[in-house]
């Protein structure tokens, strides 16, 4: 018997995609993150992950672009919140405003 790749019941997959701290610099090229990003798509890979502190806001911003183009109601995004030197509770005004960034970037709302 095969070993399980995913829960079908909620559409998520064992394995994901990390757009992180090479994403967001000039190490890796916008272009090449996009094609990787397609390329992950194309082969089954539905949850991608990434957080603000890559590449200072850079990582999610790509991930936003790249996503654009592939079916929305498919994909499944995990990014943090709080990744500071000090520690952010989750009912503060600044994880809100920070959480409200990120689905900004991510282009989430569109």
């Amino acid at each position: 018997m095969a070993p399980r790749t995913s829960d079908k019941s909620h559409g998520v997959r064992r394995l994901g995609f990390g757009v992180s701290g090479p994403h967001g610099t000039p190490l890796v090229s916008p272009e090449h993150t996009s094609a990787m990003i397609d390329h992950a798509f194309a082969r089954g890979v539905r949850l991608f992950d990434t957080a603000p502190s890559y590449g200072a806001g850079e990582a999610e911003r790509r991930l936003g672009e790249a996503l654009k183009r592939l079916p929305r109601y498919e994909c499944i995004v995990s990014t943090k919140a709080g990744i500071r030197l000090r520690v952010l509770r989750s009912g503060s005004g600044t994880f809100l405003l920070m959480v409200c960034a990120g689905r900004s970037k991510l282009r989430s709302n569109e």
